[in-house]
């Protein structure tokens, strides 16, 4: 096959898809971004392959990610949003990067109440990991909104096979019992990790409810039941 008139052998081996993606499928981040600096044609095959694993846990990371983003074009996004196989940020405000408000004018609902869609699907993920606390974030109030952001993203990406969540913040019943139900029906989600500051214990019987199917689970926190509390984990 090297031998064909018209293709070399390097050629051959990057340009045919299911060849390419088992060549990349045994290299690290850091190799693949090498590749991209040999040459425009390697830099074209491999770019997308960057987005599998996306990591932010810098400032300029995000903002780097945040302006990729508003610079694709819906085609575009929707093409890199849906190699991605691995997304972790201890910034809450990426999970608004992958979504849009929907207009909730025209609905009888609570003005407070706020609805999200997917801008490009996330056909492919698998772990997501959503370590945001409102310090790390630098804001002074809780992480509402981005739970919310984030449910929606759970339920959208079917494939999740991981899910490891930090803050959510207190006293927030409604959150906790519809990330139960979010995570009770989800179709293949395995492994569930929570970390929070303290969950009264009925939140604390429906979130262990939703588990019921899970492979692994890891709870950390607080479980206040009436007066006493004990350390739950």
């Amino acid at each position: 096959m090297s031998s064909h008139p018209s293709i070399s052998g390097r050629e051959l081996a990057i340009t045919i898809p299911h060849v390419r993606k088992c060549i990349i499928h045994h290299l690290a981040a850091k190799d693949i971004r090498r590749c991209t600096r040999i040459s425009w044609e390697f830099h074209h095959l491999f770019a997308p392959y960057l987005w599998r694993f996306l990591s932010i846990s810098r400032r300029y990371c995000f903002n780097s990610l945040r302006d990729r983003i508003s610079a694709y074009d819906k085609r575009t996004l929707a093409e890199r949003q849906s190699k991605i196989h691995t997304l972790s940020s201890i910034y809450g405000e990426t999970w608004d990067l992958f979504l849009e408000r929907i207009d909730t004018s025209s609905h009888i609902l609570d003005p407070t109440t706020r609805l999200y869609a997917l801008r490009a699907p996330f056909s492919n993920l698998t772990v997501l990991r959503a370590l945001s606390t409102p310090k790390v974030v630098g804001v002074s109030y809780n992480n509402y909104v981005y739970v919310l952001q984030l449910l929606t993203l759970i339920e959208h990406s079917l494939r999740l096979h991981e899910l490891e969540m930090s803050y959510i913040g207190p006293g927030h019943s409604t959150q906790i019992a519809r990330l139960a139900e979010v995570i009770r029906g989800h179709p293949s989600l395995k492994k569930f990790k929570l970390s929070t500051q303290y969950i009264l214990c009925p939140l604390y019987r429906k979130l262990l409810w939703g588990c019921w199917n899970m492979d692994r689970v890891e709870l950390t926190m607080l479980v206040y039941v009436g007066y006493k509390n004990g350390q739950g984990g």
